[in-house]
């Protein structure tokens, strides 16, 4: 009979670890597998929730998206007055314990690029906050975890794992695409017509203040999007004829009289948490009750289609404007590593963010260009036989 230790691989090894040592391997962990850890043991979940706000605080400030996360979970109407989107904030953590410790989360500069003193606005999160950002944050992990299989969905045998430079590029846009979803996309504020280049327009705000090759990284995500909801969403198995026989294929939606694009197009308003509930719990499901189902998790879901494509569409249109002659094209800037290529430039597409959300001309020289009249973003498609 083979001897037996007090300490078995695995779990029991775990725990038999000094509170200290089970507390840094903590610290090191993303949310999502932080959570999943805690509920290995009683043991384990009574060190987590003892310590816990000051393991939430201390790995959500070491996420790449953390600033972006706090501004979409501050967000406000005030963002929508003129000149204000995304305006400053100072946002402290509050613990609430004895020791009246504050941590500062964000903080913000007291002068715009012209000059002006600016007044932040000055946040206080408390407990219930760092829980909610928590939540969020173990969505983008969810991405993180997905992406992979996503990435390389037709060629397996070259799946592996991210590099942390290509998670901290994918945590970052994913977390952008929902700052813009939320903002533009069905939660708060709609405009229904094409965002135009130079224009004070608020969506193309979002876009300018990131780099361009922050911008072609996002674009490369939203690419990927668009395939996941086309494959995995907006396509339902159906019985085809295949010769003399019957057989069940999976039939992208609207694909037999061109509206697939369309349809998937207003899908693509769905931001990263709504989107991973429809991905886990109607995957394959029958397409009247996915269509039933999203419509109401959005307000109008059919009034138009995404426009964060138009809106990269168009900042990189105006970057290329703004560079010299000899500037020809835009390094390929990808998520990961084999979709990069060098920048001739040095760091010249890392460092042309306009940290306003303004182009960098002046108003004559924005009247010089070609006027641009107003075209309206078109109708969304849900994908139902109703007419849109």
């Amino acid at each position: 009979m083979p001897a037996t230790t007090s300490t078995t691989p695995g779990r029991g090894f775990l725990e038999s670890l000094p509170v200290e040592l089970i507390l840094k391997i903590m610290k090191t962990m993303s949310p999502r597998d932080l959570s999943r850890l805690a509920l290995l043991s009683k043991k384990l979940y009574a060190i987590f929730k003892e310590n816990q706000t000051t393991l939430m605080s201390n790995i959500l400030l070491d996420q790449p998206e953390f600033e972006i996360m706090l501004y979409l979970y501050t967000a406000d109407d005030r963002d929508f007055e003129p000149g204000q989107m995304l305006h400053p904030r100072v946002i402290d953590f509050d613990a609430g314990n004895e020791s009246g410790a504050i941590k500062n989360f964000l903080g913000a500069n007291a002068t715009r690029d012209d000059g002006n003193s600016v007044s932040p606005q000055k946040k206080k999160l408390n407990t219930w906050d760092l829980i909610e950002l928590w939540k969020w944050t173990k969505v983008i992990d969810w991405w993180v975890e997905l992406y992979p299989s996503l990435r390389w969905r037709d060629h397996p045998e070259d799946r592996r794992c991210l590099r942390f430079h290509e998670e901290a590029r994918l945590r970052k846009a994913v977390a952008r695409w929902w700052l813009y979803s939320w903002y533009f996309h069905g939660v708060h504020y709609r405009d229904l017509y094409l965002p135009q280049k130079w224009r004070n327009d608020k969506r193309l705000h979002h876009i300018r203040i990131m780099s361009t090759r922050e911008i072609c990284e996002l674009e490369d995500l939203w690419g990927l999007i668009f395939e996941t909801v086309s494959r995995d969403l907006c396509s339902s198995p159906e019985r085809v004829r295949v010769g003399k026989a019957y057989a069940v294929e999976l039939v992208p939606w609207g694909s037999e009289d061109g509206r697939h694009n369309n349809i998937v197009n207003t899908y693509l308003k769905l931001d990263p948490e709504q989107l991973k509930y429809f991905l886990e719990l109607y995957h394959r499901r029958k397409r009247m009750d996915i269509i039933r189902d999203v419509r109401s998790s959005t307000r109008e879901f059919s009034l138009d289609r995404e426009s964060l494509s138009i809106s990269i569409t168009t900042v990189l249109q105006e970057r290329m404007m703004l560079t010299p002659n000899d500037v020809t094209n835009i390094p390929r800037s990808g998520i990961i590593d084999e979709d990069r290529e060098d920048d001739e430039q040095g760091d010249f597409w890392s460092a042309d963010a306009s940290p306003n959300g303004q182009p960098p001309l002046s108003q004559a020289q924005i009247n010089a260009f070609p006027l641009e009249y107003d075209k309206r973003l078109p109708y969304g498609d849900d994908g139902s036989d109703e007419p849109y």
